[in-house]
């Protein structure tokens, strides 16, 4: 989906629930629409733990379609531990949703500055990695 920089364009307006659940990464059983937010996720995640980030707002905002959850600082706190999944009564994931609206922002332009150090660092190793001699 190609969504340029018209976030606020209601042409460019998408459904969050829908962009993950069918996300290539999403399993079928990802309880995304019957998150009871019990906090499970919340209460064990590391991340909430050290930062603001909190997975049981995340999957709020990503069932209300509260777009400005894209432009969060938060969602770059996640470390992918996949300890919510692992906690969740109804098998969610806020670790997997969170992959895929960080790709959104991604997509949309917005994350250009939390990308930086990957995109140089995978630069660097492409350079200085010999694929064919290693």
């Amino acid at each position: 989906m190609n969504y340029e920089n018209d976030k606020n364009d209601d042409k460019y307006s998408i459904n969050l629930s829908k962009e993950i659940l069918n996300s290539i990464e999403a399993p079928k059983d990802l309880g995304l629409l019957k998150c009871i937010q019990c906090g499970m996720c919340t209460s064990l995640c590391p991340a909430a733990a050290h930062t603001d980030y909190n997975p049981r707002d995340l999957i709020a905002k990503i069932l209300n379609n509260d777009e400005s959850i894209i432009e969060d600082d938060k969602i770059w706190n996640c470390f992918y531990c996949y300890t919510c999944q692992s906690v969740c009564p109804v098998k969610n994931s806020a670790c997997l949703a969170n992959q895929v609206i960080r790709q959104i922002a991604i997509d949309r332009g917005i994350a250009k500055e939390k990308i930086k150090p990957f995109v140089t660092y995978g630069e660097t190793f492409f350079r200085y990695w010999n694929w064919w001699n290693a």
